[in-house]
């Protein structure tokens, strides 16, 4: 059946690539191939894994101020107001505590929707994939196992991958363990 080989092709990447096949790669996967829905519905499923995940903490805020050397643009796309830029400008002296009061304040205002992913999305539209990725990476820090995808969330996810041999492709599955699921119909080898 074609549930049980979606099911199976994730299990089969999930063996491969351990806690490094997450809700997020999965989900920039489907974004790149063409399915902003299904790449929602993951973000989805692992919000509802994880509820608390991707709020940025406040132990965090420092760390993640140094990679906003251009707060005021990453504010801006936050839809802050010139008003609320410059008071964070006239009331804090120094940039590097302009960058964490605004963060204080984007957190403040936005809750539990002030994720890390959030953040790093918004530093990769505004060029800076470097800093995206160091705000990735200090969310992976905070929560270590937060993205890797649960068993018990396999089915529902695989229920978003109705052309997973391209998803299979596009992680560099090669055709042989491709074809191996399709012939044995996607049942794991423990029950053929």
């Amino acid at each position: 059946r074609p549930a049980d080989q979606r099911m199976e092709f994730l299990r089969k990447w999930i063996e491969r690539d351990g806690s490094a096949a997450t809700y997020e790669k999965l989900s920039e996967a489907m974004e790149k191939l063409g399915h902003q829905g299904a790449a929602e519905r993951i973000r989805e499923i692992a919000q509802q894994r994880f509820p608390f995940q991707g709020k940025i903490q406040d132990a965090d805020i420092a760390r993640i101020a140094e990679e906003l050397p251009l707060w005021q643009i990453v504010a801006k796309y936050f839809s802050m107001g010139p008003m609320v830029i410059e008071e964070i400008e006239t009331n804090n002296g120094r940039p590097a505590d302009q960058r964490m009061e605004f963060l204080r304040k984007w957190i403040e205002r936005d809750g539990s929707a002030a994720t890390y992913e959030k953040l790093s999305e918004a530093m990769e539209k505004l060029g800076h994939q470097g800093a995206a990725e160091r705000i990735r990476e200090i969310a992976q820090q905070r929560f270590p196992f937060q993205g890797k995808i649960q068993d018990a969330d396999i089915a529902r996810i695989a229920e978003e991958l109705p052309l997973w041999q391209i998803v299979a492709k596009y992680f560099s599955m090669g055709p042989m363990v491709i074809e191996e699921i399709e012939t044995n119909n996607g049942r794991p080898a423990d029950q053929r």
